[in-house]
């Protein structure tokens, strides 16, 4: 929230934030309403404001001529209210923004590929110094992908090095968090969603239970979330379109079921992550979800995977 006071007086000028997350400010042209501004009455009195990564100057001048309220994120802005004006241009944005606006720009980590490609880096570290079509093969992606994926990660200072001669990962936090926004948005609607219930009711702990137990699967969601006390759903990440597992959890087909069989987006017997997500998965597949209580959840996992990288 932005507050700015008269200097003659105890009012303000509250600017109050809807709901804004790092990708908002990727977008050239908003996607909708963020932020509203005006005094303290009631919202729908007041006026939207837009957010940018970057507005160049010839921009904020077509803003500022049609009086349309922006800011972006080196600080400039035009911000209007009833005996208040406060405009600021001529920022140039650091070295960090003009990279991240490129990289969104390109898109190939944000592609369904590099999202593929960036979550089996991150799950093996040692990964990244291995040879394109290793990296491809653990990624089932094609090495056309990975080599575009790769060199975005090197130009955007994600992958040190470069050639044969990469380094680690870096700036693991942001990237982490780059790829959990992405992954929901982008790759599982590309994942061959299909729902499923028990044929006997079962309860979903004990039938995680079953299916871990099977190694027919990689076991995800709210089902491993440890903050979760009465998951409704289960997660199965498979590579047969849940035949497996459904014949070994005696699972059918339907829509409004609770299981929700995924396909495998990793090779499973080069990357080997079990029978049980890691959290980074099942964090991004809460975020991934429309019920506020598991967004919730899944954003306090994102945030401790990012503390603890």
């Amino acid at each position: 929230m932005l507050r700015v006071s008269k200097v003659d007086s105890d009012d303000e000028w509250v600017w109050t934030a809807l709901e804004v997350r790092s990708s908002d400010f990727r977008q050239r042209e908003p996607t909708g309403r963020f932020w509203s501004a005006g005094t303290d009455d009631e919202l729908s009195d007041r006026q939207s404001v837009l957010l940018f990564d970057a507005v160049p100057a010839a921009l904020g001048g077509d803003l500022r001529d049609k009086g349309i309220q922006y800011l972006d994120r080196s600080g400039n802005c035009y911000l209007k209210a009833p005996g208040l004006l406060v405009a600021i241009e001529g920022r140039r944005a650091t070295r960090a923004i003009r990279r991240t606006d490129s990289f969104s720009r390109t898109g190939g980590m944000l592609s369904p590929a590099g999202i593929a490609v960036v979550f089996c880096l991150l799950m093996d570290s040692n990964l990244v110094r291995r040879p394109l079509r290793d990296i491809a093969d653990t990624a089932a992606v094609s090495l056309g992908s990975v080599q575009r994926v790769v060199q975005e990660l090197v130009d955007n200072d994600y992958i040190g090095g470069s050639g044969r001669h990469r380094g680690d990962l870096r700036r693991v936090p942001e990237l982490t968090q780059e790829w959990a926004i992405a992954y929901g948005d982008r790759l599982v609607p590309r994942l061959g969603v299909a729902r499923a219930e028990p044929l006997h009711g079962t309860d979903l702990r004990h039938l995680g239970d079953v299916l871990r137990r099977s190694e027919t699967c990689t076991v995800s969601g709210e089902i491993e979330a440890a903050d979760i006390r009465s998951p409704q759903t289960l997660i199965a990440y498979t590579d047969d379109d849940g035949r497996s597992a459904s014949r070994a959890a005696r699972l059918r087909k339907d829509p409004r079921g609770p299981v929700l069989l995924r396909d495998r987006f990793w090779n499973e017997n080069l990357l080997s992550l079990g029978s049980s997500a890691p959290p980074l998965l099942v964090a991004a597949d809460l975020l991934s979800m429309t019920d506020p209580r598991l967004k919730n959840v899944g954003r306090t996992m994102i945030q401790r995977i990012m503390r603890a990288s």
